[in-house]
């Protein structure tokens, strides 16, 4: 992982409900302490002109860069590149498919506490959980993990394992074989 130059990364589709506007603000409150930092913004959507025009305003254009729409099978590579992986949501996604990537690649995640987030993001543990709509508060974790390069790797190994261990296809295969044989026992029994 690259502190020298950390790279910030929010993937996803550009609406309001992700946050991504909340993690511009929460980087702004960090550029000062970390000048080489760079913000990298990965999607498209409906909230874009928006977003690029709040960077402006807030003068960061230098410093956050919009990639557009992502293949599928490119987000790991971005993944990959990054130092830290942001999730800002303010909706109830349902699983963090893009923290459980994360998880995958060794990177810690920093995520809102709402719908399966948790679930994916230990706080404290695999990464640091906040509240929605908390700019202070996101800045705060990023900071903490900007500053303490040991916990950000060892977050990002210790959600490397647990991404193994808990939510690897056989593990997820296992699941839904399990649900599956409980329903047809269920339909059976009716």
């Amino acid at each position: 992982l690259d502190f020298t130059h950390p790279r910030l990364l929010c993937v996803g589709r550009l609406t309001g409900e992700k946050g991504f506007d909340t993690a511009v603000a929460a980087f702004r409150l960090l550029t000062k302490q970390f000048p080489r930092a760079r913000l990298i913004i990965a999607g498209d959507g409906p909230h874009r002109a928006e977003l690029e025009d709040a960077v402006s305003e807030m003068q960061l254009a230098e410093k956050v860069a919009f990639c557009g729409w992502v293949h599928p099978d490119r987000v790991p590579c971005l993944i990959n590149s990054s130092t830290i992986v942001i999730m800002p949501s303010r909706w109830e996604e349902p699983f963090g498919l893009v923290a459980l990537q994360a998880a995958q690649m060794g990177r810690p995640v920093v995520a809102t506490r709402v719908g399966g987030l948790p679930e994916v993001v230990q706080d404290g543990v695999t990464g640091l959980l906040v509240e929605k709509d908390t700019v202070d508060s996101l800045a705060e974790a990023l900071r903490y993990l900007l500053e303490n390069p040991d916990v950000s790797m060892t977050m990002g190994q210790k959600a490397r394992i647990r991404a193994r261990e808990r939510f690897s296809m056989q593990k997820l295969s296992a699941s839904y074989d399990a649900v599956y044989r409980l329903l047809q026992r269920e339909e059976a029994g009716k």
